[in-house]
């Protein structure tokens, strides 16, 4: 005797997955045993082929086309030929338990339906007054593009409405028993009124199903990967693995989320063991007996070529979806099957294979033949010394570690992981998918450090070069590394890049980045880090036409006139001159360390800071400044300026005093020997110091290292004095002053260079 299921208790089994959304009730019958539609297709029908892993495919599970109003009707009057409420005791509207029994079967039911607007997940359905239930069902698959047969299967699999001659108001008010999450006693059904009635029943169940395709992270079950399912309710009758192959059977795992075991199986439409569920079999059995098979697939043109030649059905299964034509990547087409995917690119026109698995799972993630992986390219491998699967793809190499997370390796940065050993090398195992930038551009992470890969360069950073890197800001603030990190003994590391150049003190760990451009090289052709102190803050390019490196010890300031080192008592001096950029000017000379203290040149005046005092000096242009100038300034035997005064109209040296008389600069010895310089206006024609051309070019040979440490002393013999000008005509000391300015003008002037102690 068949079953019914009004005749008997209806318990649900599915814990509610996510508080915030309608739970979608378990298969009514999941524990519950049905009679065959029909005699005679109980005989023919059998669970023997059932696949737990692909139940139906995705082409007829989504097919919101696959039966028209007219032929939903004809179906029904197939399984109910005479609907029996109106016979003695079966009164439409008579009490029935807690119910009542329904007006009409389902073939003649009707119901006032609403308009639906389109959403993320069925088009709109355009509401109308008393529509049958077979124009309900038919409208419905195609808003939201599941199939018709499903529909009418899972009316029948929860509420026997698609065989019930005599079925009750309660029946049609939960048909698809959406709404009624199992927390009711021993699991049972506690429906939600607000989603009672037919019509709101078979929308809303269609919608769902089309909602755990798009959000497949929101549930336990997931296609195209291994999970995990009980064989029962009960525990204690353990799980099993199941590769779940598609989308629809993920959907019937997640409204049903139990799969039957053998005995269920053989059982046919009968009963099982105690650890027996029957709600998917009984989809499967349903849809073999109603409509044919679950899978109807063709096999053919290239990969039925590559299928025939490869084992066949033995080694790939049968075809589980439609073939797919691709235009990404320079199209192909590819074809989903039991065991896995078969792609076939015009390009390389050839076909290849990709098992299931979690490098399957990964590249239909990454959108398969049309995303950033492109077509397989060979086989996948599985070396049995690294518990790692490997594939190749035209965009690079899938890696599936058996600890670790599959990543991808992109071409630019494979080549220079395999060089270094791949996984067996001391690189290792990727830690990320490459971040690519170009066609010939990419980074990326492995566990003991990090690949480079730019149009010329190749770098395989260790982990603490790497990590120095990515702390300061990594690719997006510095660009790629253009060479490996170079060591400054005890001290730290610096590293070009492609954007400037990165410099780590050991002692604290503090990185300063210094875009390139011209300071950055003076200041590395210089000597950098090695010769000089750290930079100790980024470039300051807040001035008119300059920017400022300040270093530990000193500074590197690029101006107008050039690029010079400042000490750090000449750049706070000039720093505090209110009128330094529309007077005194920006430096063009290195700051040089003489004995009594530092002395630098600017566009328009010297700064000293002697020793003695701590304080700047300034001495700006005119006669004196030009005097001092020609007279070699930092290699003067005047020494260094210690003191302007009044108007400029004299300075005191180290040496002596220079002062103006009568239009000319005379030099006074502190011996008391004197001599008269003459007015800088006038030194061609009378044959004093040539012109230093250096100041006008704006250059200088700058203080060497050694300068900077090691204080210039010169003594001139307190003997000679400077000679008079009827004296430079013939004089000795005027050759020999004439010489040192040439030899100056030779490239021992203020070049840029650094100059050696006089």
């Amino acid at each position: 005797m068949r079953i019914l299921v009004k005749d008997m208790p209806r318990q649900r089994w599915l814990t509610p997955l996510r508080k915030v959304l309608v739970i979608f009730a378990a298969a009514a019958v999941a524990l519950t045993v049905v009679a065959a539609p029909h005699v005679e297709e109980a005989a023919a029908v059998s669970a023997s082929d059932f696949n737990a892993g692909n139940i139906i495919s995705d082409s007829l599970f989504y097919d919101g086309t696959a039966m028209t109003s007219t032929q939903i009707n004809s179906f029904l009057k197939q399984q109910v030929p005479r609907c029996t409420i109106g016979d003695s005791g079966r009164v439409a509207g008579s009490e029935y338990g807690n119910t009542q029994i329904a007006q009409t079967c389902l073939l003649g039911h009707r119901s006032t339906t609403k308009t639906k607007p389109a959403n993320a997940y069925c088009k709109s359905y355009t509401g109308a007054s008393r529509e049958t239930a077979a124009k309900i069902i038919s409208k419905v698959g195609r808003a939201c593009g599941i199939s018709q047969k499903v529909l009418l299967i899972m009316l029948e699999k929860e509420q026997s409405l698609v065989t019930d001659t005599w079925p009750t108001s309660r029946q049609f008010n939960v048909a698809m028993g959406y709404g009624c999450p199992d927390t009711g006693p021993n699991w049972s059904a506690n429906c939600d009124p607000g989603y009672y009635g037919f019509f709101n029943q078979v929308y809303h169940a269609a919608w769902q199903l089309k909602v755990y395709k798009a959000n497949p992270s929101n549930y336990n079950y997931k296609a195209f990967q291994a999970n995990r399912i009980q064989w029962h309710p009960n525990t204690g009758c353990g799980t099993s693995t199941v590769n779940i192959a598609n989308y629809a059977t993920a959907a019937l795992y997640i409204y049903t989320p139990y799969r039957p075991n053998a005995a269920a199986l053989n059982a046919g439409w009968g009963t099982g063991d105690d650890c027996s569920s029957y709600g998917n079999r009984n989809f499967f059995l349903f849809y073999k007996s109603w409509f044919g098979s679950t899978q109807v697939h063709a096999v053919n043109g290239e990969i039925k070529s590559f299928v025939d030649a490869h084992g066949g059905v033995k080694a790939f299964g049968n075809a589980i979806a439609a073939r797919v034509s691709h235009s990404g990547n320079n199209g192909g087409v590819s074809q989903r099957f039991e065991k896995g995917l078969i792609a076939y690119s015009n390009q390389l026109k050839k076909a290849v294979f990709v098992p299931n698995g979690r490098i399957l799972t990964a590249y239909l993630k990454a959108k398969g033949p049309d995303g950033s992986w492109g077509w397989p390219y060979a086989a996948q491998t599985y070396p049995a010394q690294e518990k790692t699967k490997y594939q190749r793809f035209k965009s690079g190499m899938a890696v599936a570690n058996a600890a670790r997370a599959v990543k991808f390796v992109p071409n630019q940065t494979l080549n220079v992981w395999n060089a270094e050993g791949a996984a067996l090398g001391w690189l290792g195992y990727p830690l990320d998918t490459g971040t690519v930038l170009s066609s010939t551009t990419a980074y990326q992470r492995f566990e003991n450090g990090t690949v480079i890969r730019g149009s010329v360069t190749k770098l395989a950073l260790t982990r603490a070069e790497a990590a120095r890197w990515r702390n300061a800001g990594g690719q997006p603030k510095l660009g790629l590394p253009t060479s490996h990190q170079v060591a400054v003994p005890g001290e730290g590391w610096h590293q070009r890049t492609q954007k400037g150049r990165l410099f780590t003190l050991k002692s604290t760990g503090a990185s300063v980045f210094v875009d390139k451009g011209t300071l950055l090289d003076f200041y590395m052709e210089k000597g950098g880090p090695a010769k000089h102190s750290w930079p100790k803050t980024p470039l300051n390019c807040s001035l008119p036409e300059a920017c400022k490196l300040p270093l530990q010890e000193t500074d590197v300031l690029s101006g107008p006139h050039g690029t010079f080192f400042m000490d750090k008592a000449q750049s706070k001096f000039w720093k505090s001159q209110p009128d330094r950029l529309t007077k005194l000017g920006y430096p063009d000379s290195n700051s040089h360390q003489l004995e009594a203290g530092s002395l630098q040149r600017y566009k328009n005046g010297f700064v000293s800071i002697p020793k003695a005092t701590n304080s700047g000096v300034r001495l700006d242009s005119g006669p004196i400044f030009d005097a001092y100038q020609k007279s070699g300034w930092y290699k003067s035997p005047w020494g260094l300026l210690l003191q302007v005064g009044t108007n400029g109209q004299s300075a005191t040296f180290s040496n002596g005093t220079a002062s103006i008389n009568n239009g000319s600069v005379v030099f006074t010895y502190s011996s008391k020997k004197t001599q008269s310089t003459p007015n800088a206006t006038d030194t061609e024609s009378q044959g004093v110091l040539p012109d230093d051309t250096s100041h006008e070019s704006g250059t200088d040979d700058g203080p060497t290292p050694d300068d900077l440490m090691n204080p210039e002393s010169p003594e001139p013999d307190s003997n000679v004095q400077i000679p008079g000008d009827d004296e430079l005509v013939e004089g000795d000391l005027g050759t020999e002053l004439e010489a040192e300015n040439s030899a100056s003008e030779r490239g021992e002037s203020d070049s840029g260079g650094l100059l050696p102690a006089p």
